[in-house]
């Protein structure tokens, strides 16, 4: 994990501010905004111990999830992953064209080396079912 001159620097490097900035300050700083919880689609609830974040990631899966933490935790062009960060309000549209504001909450917040990203892990038949279902 980023000490915090690291990340003042990281800030800066990749053009971190704003509204941008608080909201990865507020996931670096707090709890995961959830807890994970198995569904009827039989999710399992799993724990990894990450040397790189100094402590445990949850994940929901047996597969996409946990697969997802272990590369981040061996790629080193991630500097930091955040399990279920807070939520954001999201406009999608729904399949008759209408906008939709809906709250969202990613499965994980990545600090790459180029940038933040927002993730959401999913295997290829749920993610296909939900594009079927949505239009972004």
């Amino acid at each position: 994990m980023l000490s915090e001159s690291e990340f003042e620097d990281y800030c800066r490097q990749v053009g971190l501010q704003g509204l941008a900035r608080e909201y990865v300050e507020r996931v670096r700083n707090c709890e995961p905004s959830r807890m994970v919880g198995t569904t009827a689609k039989s999710n399992v609830i799993s724990f990894v111990s990450s040397e790189k974040m100094g402590m445990t990631i949850s994940t929901e899966s047996r597969m996409p999830e946990r697969a997802f933490v272990t590369l981040c935790e061996h790629d080193s062009r991630v500097l930091e992953f955040w399990d279920q960060p807070e939520q954001i309000k999201v406009v999608i549209q729904d399949k008759n064209g209408r906008d939709r504001r809906i709250w969202y909450t990613p499965d994980f917040m990545v600090l790459g080396r180029d940038g933040v990203i927002l993730v959401e892990v999913k295997d290829k038949a749920t993610a296909e079912e939900l594009v079927k279902t949505v239009v972004v």
